[in-house]
């Protein structure tokens, strides 16, 4: 046998296998799994990309800007560019994945900052964070990657409702945001204002919620409240606001002005009328009663709008228009009669009765009309309505198809002074003693005081002296001969006076009792008898 030498077997390779892998090869293992996996989030992944058509890029940042629902982000602007025409800008804003389903068609986008509105103060969270997109999911079925963003907020209600279309030819202009109440309850906002540059009439859009609709009928009036309002009455100063909120904000109010129980539903596709104030609601309210014209010759003697309609000292309507001319070519006519428009509101089969009963002594010439004084201080006047006993003592006309009645006018407490002023002026006074002459100057100056003055509160202390000043000439004159000259006339002038301070004495009763009330008269401010009742005079 042949053994080997040991420097043969030195001299070959011996080759053994590698039993692990060599962590050099790792690395770009690891590289190639965290490519794929970034290639995955930055394509698979990723979010729909979305442009946004904005007024005014103040306030966004690129890379910063989010978008947010409920507070939750849902995107990032990436970048920020002009548009072609340079007018606007348009934000590149990608959005995180899985919200497809928020990009409707109709989605809206807005910026929410800080802003000052009549609604309050809003935005103030992005003072420390910064301007950021609002998005509101929209309700079509179609997908869309571009948006025109809102230039303000949109009013946003949880709530079912009912959107109102209003013009309005106030000067006092609402805003969006606005409250809508009924008597005092809030039951709306103000979505929108428009104005129509060629007519100068203000477009409002309003949402009125759920239930509260079922308030609105043919009969609903709407008017813009100032949030405080302010009216002298026989109460004295009175101040209405509807709500805290009403004050500093101020909005809009709507009720049922007029007594009619039975109503046709409100036409919502119609563009209603949004009043300057409740008084011109009011108004607009009573031409859906009876109308009627009462005929003023020359001078309309304080009659206005809102001037109380009486029949037995029972108010029964008011004055919708004064005057309420077809043509205002007829206000410069030779002899001009100055029509006044009333409205009388009754409800269900009162409102046919009346009807009847007044057409019937409009027939007749029985239907008369007279313009009182409702305050003898103030010197507000009402129209009073009667019948006559005899046929065709009043005369009754038409005006524009509706039945005119001619009013007579009441003499005047000042004209009543006046003239019995003038008398005793006219008197021989040739040997009166002196202790008459006094009182009678006394009792002469106390009503030219009262006739001069045009201070209500003066006036009211004048009332007392006056009828003390008379009572004391009233004795003075009994020392004389019931036959001699100086009586005889001044008995006449006694019984007018006598007569004229028993009209007064119900003013002095009120003077104690209630002084506003002879200031401003006795006339309720409630336009009618609600339902089958009704509203009486104070006296």
């Amino acid at each position: 046998m042949t053994e080997k030498k040991p420097s043969e077997e030195a001299g070959k390779a011996k080759i053994v296998k590698a039993k692990h892998i060599s962590l050099v090869w790792l690395i770009p293992f690891l590289a190639l799994i965290v490519t794929g996996i970034l290639l995955y989030k930055n394509t698979i992944e990723q979010g729909p990309k979305i442009e946004v058509t904005i007024s005014s890029a103040e306030g966004i940042e690129e890379g910063k800007t989010l978008v947010k629902l409920r507070s939750v982000t849902v995107g990032r602007v990436e970048s920020v560019r002009l548009d072609q025409n340079y007018t606007k800008a348009i934000l590149s804003i990608q959005m995180v994945p899985n919200t497809e389903n928020l990009l409707n068609e109709d989605s809206v986008f807005w910026l929410v900052k800080p802003r000052v509105e009549t609604a309050g103060i809003s935005g103030l969270d992005t003072l420390l964070s910064g301007s950021y997109l609002q998005i509101i999911k929209g309700n079509s079925q179609k997908y869309s990657t571009t948006f025109e963003a809102l230039s303000e907020p949109p009013q946003l209600f949880d709530d079912k409702g009912l959107t109102l279309n209003f013009f309005s030819k106030a000067t006092k202009r609402l805003s969006p945001g606005d409250l809508v109440s009924y008597r005092g309850f809030t039951v709306g906002r103000v979505l929108s204002s428009q104005l129509e540059v060629d007519s100068g009439t203000i477009l409002y859009k309003v949402f009125i919620e759920e239930p509260y609709t079922k308030l609105l009928n043919a009969n609903t009036r709407f008017w813009i409240t100032s949030g405080l309002d302010f009216e002298l009455s026989t109460e004295g100063l009175q101040v209405y606001t509807d709500s805290v909120e009403s004050i500093l904000r101020g909005g809009m109010s709507f009720d049922n002005l007029n007594n009619d129980q039975v109503s046709s539903p409100l036409d919502t596709n119609q563009q209603l009328e949004l009043f300057a104030d409740q008084n011109s609601a009011q108004a607009d309210a009573m031409r859906s009663g009876l109308l009627y014209v009462i005929l003023i010759d020359n001078d309309l003697r304080n009659i206005k709008r809102g001037s109380g309609v009486f029949f037995n000292s029972v108010k029964i309507g008011e004055v919708i228009d004064a005057p309420w001319f077809e043509s205002y070519q007829e206000l410069f006519f030779s002899k001009t009669t100055l029509p006044v428009l009333i409205g009388l509101n009754f409800s269900g089969d009162e409102r046919e009765f009346v009807s009847d009963v007044l057409e019937q002594h409009a027939k007749d010439g029985t239907l008369c009309a007279a313009i009182a004084s409702s305050s003898i201080i103030s010197g507000d006047n009402r129209i009073n309505l009667r019948f006559a006993t005899t046929k065709n003592e009043c005369q009754v006309t038409s005006y524009r198809n509706l039945i005119a009645v001619n009013a007579t006018s009441s003499v005047s407490i000042d004209d009543r002074l006046n003239e019995i002023s003038r008398s005793i002026n006219d008197m021989d006074l040739a040997g009166v003693s002196n202790d008459v002459r006094k009182s009678l100057n006394a009792f002469t100056e106390a009503m030219n005081a009262f006739t001069r003055s045009n201070d209500e509160v003066g006036r009211l202390s004048l009332l007392p002296k006056m009828t003390a000043a008379f009572e004391n000439f009233r004795v003075m004159l009994q020392s004389y001969d019931d036959n001699s000259e100086f009586y005889r006339n001044m008995d006449t002038t006694l019984k007018d006076v006598r007569q004229l301070l028993q009209e007064l004495k119900p003013a002095l009763v009120q003077l104690g009792q209630k002084p506003s009330s002879v200031i401003f008269g006795t006339q309720n401010k409630e336009v009618m008898p609600k339902a089958k009742g009704v509203t009486h005079e104070n006296k």
